[in-house]
């Protein structure tokens, strides 16, 4: 932007918090800013940002002047792809036709001290059940009722909570784990006495960090 204009010193900060983005930039020498807020989400691209620009460039008037409309339709398509990797990954990655345990075995709360959170798991009858599980689970998270997950055989003894359209992920607050697919898994260990007593979660979508453990507490049921 503005890069056939004066340079303009600015001071100024883009952030985002679940469900907004904003962006404030200060001019001291003309001593206007410009502060945007969006209802958005960094998984569609900097929404704040793009407006910013908008109002900056027609405020001064920069030149050469920028369609921000075809910046934005880029930034969405690039959004799309992210969401459309991940389905590709987490397909490639699944092997087909493997089964559950009997819902008891993971059934339980399981929890991380370090991250003071636990995960409580129970099974969910399914109306219409399918050829290789009858059941399916929720996830609840420190017992919060706008922390419950749904979670469905990915395979073996690890299941998933992947949303079924990028749109949900983005209502859900998921919008973080789009990066990577594995976030969107947990999967159960430790396998004793017809029971699992660990479950592992990505919780970073960065691979560069390990998968957290959760391990179980106390039978409570």
């Amino acid at each position: 932007m503005g890069a056939e204009s004066a340079p303009k010193k600015v001071i100024g900060d883009t952030s985002d918090l679940r469900g907004f983005t904003s962006t404030y930039w200060v001019f001291p020498e003309t001593e206007s800013a410009v502060v945007v807020l969006t209802n958005a989400s960094n998984a569609n691209g900097d929404s704040s940002n793009v407006v910013a620009q908008v109002l900056t460039q027609a405020l001064f008037n920069m030149k050469p002047t920028i369609n921000y409309l075809s910046v934005a339709l880029e930034m969405r398509t690039h959004s799309l792809a992210q969401w459309q990797h991940a389905l590709v990954e987490r397909t490639a990655h699944r092997c087909s036709g493997t089964k559950s345990k009997h819902p008891l075995a993971y059934e339980g709360e399981y929890s991380n001290s370090d991250l003071q959170m636990t995960l409580t798991i129970k099974s969910l009858p399914l109306t219409g059940p399918g050829p290789n599980e009858p059941f399916k689970m929720k996830m609840q998270i420190n017992g919060l009722e706008q922390q419950i997950f749904e979670l469905y055989h990915y395979h073996h003894d690890s299941r998933t909570f992947l949303p079924k359209s990028s749109e949900e992920c983005l209502r859900e607050g998921l919008e973080m784990y789009i990066p990577s697919w594995k976030s969107f898994n947990i999967e159960f260990g430790r396998f004793a006495a017809e029971q699992f007593h660990s479950v592992h979660w990505r919780l970073d979508p960065d691979e560069r960090v390990e998968a957290h453990t959760f391990y179980r507490l106390v039978d409570f049921f």
